[in-house]
């Protein structure tokens, strides 16, 4: 489901930034390779705050792509 997501967001330019606090959901993660591909954040604050470097990164002006996101 997360994959299928992640396909869905990427397609118009965006990422998906995910929230794992619990560390045997982390490792499971990292075995599968899935940690290479999300973004993977202890708070949401720090999933907010990659997203809002990655449009500043994208966008030279600062101007990043605005995308709704769910908490």
């Amino acid at each position: 489901m997360l994959v299928e997501a992640l396909k869905r967001v990427r397609a118009p330019g965006g990422s998906l930034n995910l929230v794992c606090t619990q560390e045997r959901i982390l490792k499971t993660f990292k075995i599968t390779g899935l940690a290479q591909i999300f973004g993977i954040h202890q708070t949401v604050d720090q999933a907010i705050a990659a997203r809002k470097s990655e449009q500043c990164l994208s966008h030279p002006s600062g101007h990043g792509r605005n995308l709704s996101h769910a908490n």
